[in-house]
């Protein structure tokens, strides 16, 4: 085909391959500008991986712990004997020995060693995750101070629990003495700050009913055994910022006279149009 109409259409296709190459960079220059403002106005939410769920507490295995430090640190060198049957319920005539590796000193070189307390303060899985350590805190009566024991206890598919291993003189959970108050805002709500010092006294004083009258619909609240009488209410402030709980700290005074510095978390939410305690410190329901 020839003629003035077929020659147009020819150039106009050329103008157009020729700018393609620039028109299609100049779109992606400018999606690539548009991407970037999106990024800095509306950036991307970062993916929080959710937290390691803790294992629940093995209150039983914890306290074979303990029990068994208890009769592996009371002996009498005059009754060894006495020693290894109060070792036998966790060594039987396992790998340990019947004294679990412990070889009193005779008696005319040491005394009787009794144990006052024992209890866990410590639980972590060892590195295979079939048994855990478990820390005990002794409080022996010849010593100021307590030893701290590591026991190592797994508990078998049938449930039952057994030593796994000798146990361990280690030192105690790192703990600092430098104790500080955090810091925290002042209520300034007066409805809210009179609400807490009007319920903690009631519920130091074990008033239920009047403490009744300040707590919500659905809460739960077991009080103290012994009551006491608030001197002072030396702060009540914000808990935390989301403003859901108030922290109290009181000087209360016991029947002897003796006072005592105390600091209550109490839950407040309002009802209809009042103020009210939701929990004072702990939840009386929760395991």
């Amino acid at each position: 085909m020839s003629g003035p109409g077929a020659q147009s259409i020819s150039l106009r296709r050329l103008r157009w391959s020729a700018r393609a190459p620039r028109l299609a960079a100049t779109v992606a220059v400018a999606l690539l500008a548009l991407a970037g403002v999106r990024g800095v106005l509306f950036p991307p939410t970062p993916r929080v991986p959710a937290a390691p769920k803790a294992a629940p507490q093995d209150i039983a295995l914890e306290g074979f712990a303990a029990e068994f430090v208890r009769a592996y640190l009371t002996f009498d060198p005059d009754a060894p004997e006495a020693h290894q049957r109060a070792l036998s319920p966790f060594v039987g005539e396992g790998d340990l020995g019947s004294d679990a590796g412990a070889a009193l000193p005779a008696s005319d070189e040491a005394s009787a060693q009794r144990v006052l307390s024992a209890e866990a303060v410590q639980s972590q899985p060892t590195v295979s995750g079939h048994a855990r350590i478990v820390t005990v805190a002794a409080h022996v009566d010849v010593r100021d101070g307590p030893l701290f024991v590591a026991v190592t206890v797994a508990r078998s598919a049938s449930g039952e629990l057994r030593l796994l291993d000798y146990p361990a003189l280690v030192g105690g959970p790192l703990a600092t003495a430098d104790a500080k108050l955090p810091d925290r805002e002042d209520v300034e709500i007066p409805a809210i700050a009179t609400l807490a010092r009007r319920a903690i006294a009631n519920y130091l004083r074990g008033d239920l009913p009047n403490l009744r009258a300040d707590l919500a619909s659905d809460a739960t609240v077991t009080l103290p055994a012994q009551a006491m009488r608030v001197e002072e209410i030396a702060a009540v402030q914000w808990a935390s910022a989301r403003r859901e709980a108030v922290q109290i700290r009181v000087v209360a005074a016991d029947e002897t006279g003796a006072t005592w510095t105390y600091s209550y978390e109490l839950g407040v939410r309002q009802e209809a149009s009042d103020w009210r305690i939701a929990w004072i410190d702990t939840l009386a329901t929760e395991t």
